[in-house]
C-alpha cells in the first residue's frame, strides 16, 4: 500500500503487520483469561477474546503516531514511542490474564481483539506510521477529527465500551453509587461518572424540551 494522507498528516506504510498462525495457517488465537491466577476476579468489557499474537517484522523504533487500517478503513490511531514496543509483549501485540481484568489495559484488549477478528475473516489489516516528537496532540486532534471506529472520541487511550455504558445507566438508574458501579463493572471512577453526567445532561435537555 503507498503512503497516505490522513486528516492532512502524511503517514507512511510500514512493514506488515504479522501474527502467529496453526499449522493449518489459520490465525492462532488464545484466550488467557480463562487461566487467569484470580479466577473469581470479574473481565472488563473486552477480556473475553479471543486474541491474537501480533508484531512487526522489522519494527519502527521512532516515537509517533500509528494507524490501523482495515480493508483501507481508518479503525484506531495511537501514539507510540516505537511501534515494535506497542505491538510486543506488553503492548497491543500480547495480551496476558491480567490485562484481561485490568481496567487500564481495556484499550489494549479491544485492540488486539478486533484485529484478530479482521485477520481470523481474511481482511487485510494494515499500519500506517507518522514520526512526531508531539505524538500526545497529534494523536487527540486526529482522533477528534477522523473518530476512527476503536477510539474514544475524547481522545483517552482507553474507551468505554457501548456495553458498560448500558449497565452504567442501569446501575444507577436502580440506586448504586458512581463509586459501587465503578468497583462492581471494574472500571475507573471518572468513566462512570462521565456516563452518568451525560445522562443527567440529556435528562434536563429532555425537560427543557418538553417544558
Amino acid at each position: 500500500m503507498p503512503d497516505s494522507s490522513l486528516g492532512g498528516i502524511w503517514f507512511a506504510d510500514v512493514a506488515a503487520l504479522t501474527c502467529d498462525r496453526d499449522a493449518f495457517g489459520r490465525v492462532a488465537v488464545e484466550t488467557p483469561a480463562l487461566h487467569a491466577a484470580n479466577p473469581n476476579r470479574a473481565q472488563h468489557a473486552y477480556g473475553r477474546g479471543p486474541f491474537a499474537r501480533l508484531g512487526f517484522a522489522p519494527g519502527e523504533q521512532r516515537p509517533g503516531v500509528f494507524a490501523v487500517l482495515v480493508d483501507g478503513r481508518l479503525r484506531y490511531v495511537g501514539r507510540t514511542a516505537s511501534l515494535a514496543g506497542s505491538f510486543g509483549a506488553s503492548g497491543i501485540g500480547r495480551i496476558d490474564a491480567r490485562a484481561c481484568v485490568e481496567p487500564r489495559e481495556l484499550w489494549r484488549c479491544r485492540v488486539n481483539g478486533e484485529i484478530a477478528q479482521a485477520l481470523r475473516r481474511g481482511a487485510s489489516v494494515t499500519v500506517l506510521f507518522h514520526p512526531s516528537r508531539h505524538a500526545a496532540d497529534l494523536e487527540r486532534s486526529l482522533i477528534a477529527t477522523l473518530a476512527p471506529d476503536w477510539n474514544d472520541r475524547s481522545g483517552a487511550a482507553g474507551a468505554v465500551p457501548t456495553g458498560v455504558a448500558t449497565r452504567v445507566r442501569a446501575l444507577h438508574l436502580a440506586g448504586r453509587s458512581v463509586p459501587e458501579i465503578a468497583a462492581d463493572l471494574q472500571i475507573r471512577e471518572a468513566f462512570a461518572y462521565r456516563i452518568v453526567a451525560k445522562m443527567a445532561k440529556h435528562r434536563f435537555e429532555s425537560e427543557s424540551e418538553a417544558g
